[in-house]
């Protein structure tokens, strides 16, 4: 069972050997793994007697299908930035590093500045790969300031391609019957339909869920990123507006915290 778990020691490196470079690209290495790691299969949640066989298969069949697209999709972009840093290494050992231009990096970090705050609008529930987009486009600027626009230009797309991922990710979700949004501050997502379950993830406001099943005022949901648990009815609503932490006040803080 282990060995088939990605967040296992030992299994990112074989699982990821075939397309990952040695030796000066540890750093994407490493990020490489934590983003297989991140896909790491939760508990899976208490299914009751009132969930047929049939739709429990057809259920998980939809969440695998979505992990496998995510992995898919990270995979294509930590390519994407181990094939640009093998073209800067090149470029560093042929003297060649630089060559872009002070008004490709400007054209760079100004597209970029646009497509992260998209990105935050879209997509507010993805706080952390926002957060990891401005620390990318940061380091741009900062490469910039120091005249080193080659570099500016590789920290620019990196975060590029993560906003443009989040993008991607706001129009699935838009194009997807039937989703819905937590309107919480924060809404913990359970192994059961009750407040005596184990909590398997706390969802941030706004955060799209997609309904499986019903069991009295509590939801089976399916989130963006493959995660099958239950959220309380009160606590999503049809649209994607901003969440509300006045709402969250008076909330029972098992349901919401």
């Amino acid at each position: 069972m282990d060995s088939e778990n990605p967040s296992q020691p030992g299994t990112c490196a074989t699982r990821l050997r075939p397309w990952i470079a040695a030796g000066p690209l540890l750093s994407l290495q490493l990020t490489a793994c934590a983003a297989f790691q991140s896909f790491a299969l939760l508990p899976a949640p208490e299914l009751r007697e009132t969930v047929a066989p049939v739709e429990v298969t057809e259920i998980y069949a939809r969440a695998d299908d979505t992990r496998t697209l995510l992995l898919e999709l990270e995979v294509k972009r930590l390519r994407a930035d181990l094939h640009e840093a093998e073209e800067s290494l090149i470029a560093i050992e042929s003297g060649l590093l630089g060559v872009q231009g002070r008004a490709d990096a400007v054209s760079a970090l100004a597209e970029t500045r646009i497509e992260i705050a998209r990105s935050a609008r879209h997509a507010p529930w993805s706080i952390e790969r926002i957060e990891k987009a401005r620390q990318k486009l940061a380091e741009a600027e900062r490469q910039f300031q120091a005249g080193h626009t080659g570099s500016a230009v590789f920290f620019a797309s990196r975060a590029r391609r993560i906003a443009d991922g989040l993008n991607d990710e706001a129009r699935r979700v838009a194009n997807t019957p039937g989703a819905t949004f937590t309107h919480a501050y924060r809404v913990n997502l359970r192994a059961g339909p009750s407040t005596q379950h184990e909590v398997l993830a706390v969802l941030v406001g706004s955060t799209p869920v997609f309904r499986e099943h019903s069991d009295g005022d509590w939801l089976m949901v399916r989130t963006t990123t493959g995660v099958v648990g239950w959220i309380h009815a009160s606590l999503v609503r049809e649209d994607g507006s901003r969440s509300s932490q006045t709402q969250t006040q008076s909330l029972p803080a098992s349901l919401a915290r």
